[in-house]
């Protein structure tokens, strides 16, 4: 029910904000109304820009997140590390460190024990299935980006493009000779 709510207002919003940016242009070249014709335009465009603008931040925040940890996550702990912890201590967080790597990379690599002997991590069934689930809401994530980039780029063009039919329609029909409908505007904009 979601999904056609969401696609009823998503129409209803493209056609209003194309019919806006069309009347506002078209009436722009033919000097009819010009707040009005300025205000129909700067809907139209406002609306189309703020949502394709919207759409492309979107596709970057995602980038962002499955870009993932930062350069050197994932890499071995050194010989050293942590040593100043207790060796209960120190095993429970290299073992975190190398759960953590697992489950972000899908490496496995060696943790600490008690003993400070190194032993490479070997992941539980849970841990497994966590992994599992965190690759399928990565692909789903990639599929979100992918169309608010998609989004973003037809909002923006869908604006351009409906401008560029209105002025051109707008001037057709100013240069029309047989228009009686113009008559009046001609007479306007020929004044002084």
């Amino acid at each position: 029910m979601r999904f056609w709510f969401d696609l009823i207002i998503d129409a209803g919003s493209w056609a209003g904000a194309t019919i806006c940016i069309f009347e506002g242009a078209r009436r722009v070249i033919l000097l009819q109304r010009k707040r009005v014709a300025l205000a129909l335009l700067c809907m139209g465009l406002i609306y189309c820009g703020s949502v394709g603008g919207f759409s492309i931040h979107r596709f970057w925040l995602m980038g962002e997140v499955l870009e993932g940890p930062h350069a050197g996550w994932g890499s071995e702990l050194p010989t050293e590390w942590r040593s100043d912890l207790s060796p209960s201590e120190r095993e429970q967080n290299s073992k975190a460190y190398a759960s953590a790597v697992y489950a972000t990379t899908g490496n496995l690599v060696r943790y600490f024990l008690a003993s400070g002997e190194r032993v490479e991590f070997t992941p539980t069934q849970e841990e497994i299935r966590d992994r599992e689930q965190r690759l399928l809401a990565r692909g789903e994530l990639e599929g979100h980006r992918k169309e608010a980039l998609l989004r973003g780029i037809a909002m923006l063009a869908v604006a351009i493009i409906t401008a560029i039919i209105g002025l051109l329609y707008g001037y057709h029909l100013k240069i029309s000779p047989a228009n009686p409908a113009l008559q009046g505007t001609r007479d306007e904009a020929a004044r002084p």
